[in-house]
């Protein structure tokens, strides 16, 4: 029996080496390629018109892991026990509105106060002369130091203290609040050894 080549179910649409990860070469490029999200992306759609004219703003988009990769394999109908466990998931998560009072209270902040400028520390100087002016001089990087705290001042000086979110005790946040009060710890101690020298 003669054998006949037939493309790979799993061959890279754009030929990129079978050495790149699957789940790379199954992602989508295109929203075209985005299967099971038409009420977002489909023509005409809100979602679709703020990626056509590159107006999108920050945004997450949130699920119960696995879902969104089960419906865009499986497809509807069949995918819609996953939907409805992404419900369920959802509407029994604890709540908490701390992240949308945190928001409003610096929106508040932003839209009431003197526009300030970014401390020196933490500005991008990608020029000589934006370095000449001191530009990041002093900026330490956070991901390498041992307790991924950096000593930086990130707000104007009329906003040092200032804090804008607190947790609950519910759910995730539980653990959030348990990292702030780690590093109101270490700035403490920072402050008292600065203090103290």
């Amino acid at each position: 029996m003669k054998r006949v080549d037939q493309p790979s179910l799993f061959a890279s649409p754009d030929g990129d080496d079978e050495s790149t990860p699957l789940a790379e070469r199954l992602r989508p490029r295109v929203l075209d390629e985005v299967a099971g999200q038409g009420h977002l992306i489909g023509e005409g759609k809100v979602l679709r018109g703020m990626i056509a004219n590159d107006e999108v703003p920050s945004m997450i988009f949130w699920g119960p892991p696995g879902v969104g990769k089960t419906c865009h394999f499986i497809g509807m109908p069949e995918c819609s026990v996953h939907l409805a466990e992404a419900v369920i998931y959802l509407s029994i998560a604890p709540k908490s509105n701390s992240a949308y009072i945190a928001y409003e209270r610096a929106k508040a902040d932003a839209m009431e106060r003197i526009a300030e400028p970014v401390p020196l520390v933490i500005r991008n100087a990608p020029t000589k002369l934006m370095k000449e002016l001191e530009y990041g001089k002093g900026y330490k990087l956070a991901h390498y130091a041992e307790n991924k705290i950096a000593d930086l001042q990130c707000l104007p000086d009329s906003l040092q203290g200032t804090e804008y979110y607190t947790p609950t005790s519910e759910g995730v946040e539980a653990r959030i609040a348990k990292r702030l009060e780690e590093i109101k710890a270490w700035k403490a101690e920072l402050v008292r050894r600065r203090n103290a020298n």
